[in-house]
């Protein structure tokens, strides 16, 4: 099964400092609703800058869209887990709501429920 899903693992021996944690905003908006968006993964990875910056810039303003990239060796609920922190610890998200497809999908699934346990009250709870 770990085969047909992809390339992403639960790998014990990561070291964190060879994948990317931060969370990119991307250009196109500033404005008070953001969207926290997760790539799918192909042979270098997760490229959310890639995949998502036209539609940052198709949005306007009015949304702010902000997305990781990531390499395809992690461990997917320690990333996920980092990332929620630096979610809540990001003043500049106000509101926002969190989607991913493909093994970003699963991805942003994690996330919400990280997001929900951990009471970060700008998470809209809305995932798609």
């Amino acid at each position: 099964i770990r085969q047909n899903m992809g390339l992403i693992f639960d790998y014990e021996d990561i070291d964190p400092q060879n994948h990317q944690k931060k969370l990119n905003m991307l250009p196109g908006g500033d404005g008070l609703k953001s969207f926290i968006l997760i790539p799918g993964s192909g042979d270098e990875g997760g490229q959310g800058d890639a995949d998502f910056t036209s539609i940052s810039k198709n949005l306007g303003s009015k949304f702010s869209v902000y997305t990781v990239n990531f390499t395809n060796k992690l461990k997917v609920r320690d990333y996920v887990k980092e990332l929620a922190h630096e979610i809540k610890n990001n003043d500049n998200i106000i509101s926002f709501s969190v989607g991913g497809f493909s093994i970003g999908g699963a991805f942003a699934w994690h996330l919400a429920k990280e997001l929900t346990e951990m009471k970060v009250d700008k998470f809209d709870k809305k995932f798609f």
